[in-house]
């Protein structure tokens, strides 16, 4: 059976500026890359070495796998459907500047916050990231025995979760996918399992 796990990116300045990233290509700061160091010693103490690692075509992400498996962004596979949600022209804006209202919706009436411009909606998230998870953990025979890590983002990761367990997207935001968390998914089972929590900004 395929072992599935989800590896959030480390810290980065605008995590601890509260900005919306989304698809602005920021890399890691000084902690980011020490919170994925700490990760690395946890995948390596519990024997999770996987065989296959999809990632996030951002810098954030790249940075981090690399960091935490020892591997190189050329033994990856780049995945764009793993990339972070798409917040449009808020991208880069500290949430206490965005016009008012819009973060109260976000986190709390998600399924109606609508997205400005080009933006993603929450659904768009759900849809295209657990698509990409279906196909991923069914590619392979039932009997077939190996790790597979997707390294994410916040948004993103939560959209996967919630397809896989067919949670109500109203509840996207009730669960914590903090930085260089490490969650584990039970595909066949239709739940998950956070294993390390990561660390808060």
């Amino acid at each position: 059976m395929r072992k599935i796990y989800l590896l959030r990116h480390g810290q980065t300045d605008m995590n601890i500026q509260h900005c919306l990233q989304g698809r602005t290509d920021t890399i890691l700061n000084n902690t980011g890359r020490n919170q994925a160091k700490i990760a690395r010693e946890f995948l390596e103490s519990h024997n999770i070495r996987p065989d296959k690692i999809y990632v996030s075509p951002l810098k954030r992400t790249r940075e981090t796998a690399e960091i935490a498996t020892g591997k190189t962004v050329s033994e990856m596979t780049i995945a764009e459907p793993l990339i972070e949600m798409s917040f449009g022209e808020y991208e880069g804006i500290p949430m206490e500047n965005l016009p008012e209202g819009v973060m109260d919706k976000f986190f709390h009436d998600p399924v109606n916050y609508q997205a400005p411009g080009d933006g993603e909606n929450v659904m768009d998230v759900i849809h295209r990231t657990g698509a990409f998870l279906k196909q991923i953990a069914e590619e392979a025979p039932a009997d077939h025995d190996d790790t597979v890590l997707f390294v994410s983002h916040g948004a993103a990761i939560h959209g996967m979760i919630v397809a896989l367990t067919k949670m109500n997207p109203e509840d996207f935001w009730t669960f914590d996918v903090l930085n260089c968390s490490v969650t584990q998914l039970f595909y066949d089972e239709g739940r998950y399992e956070t294993l390390f929590d990561g660390y808060d900004n």
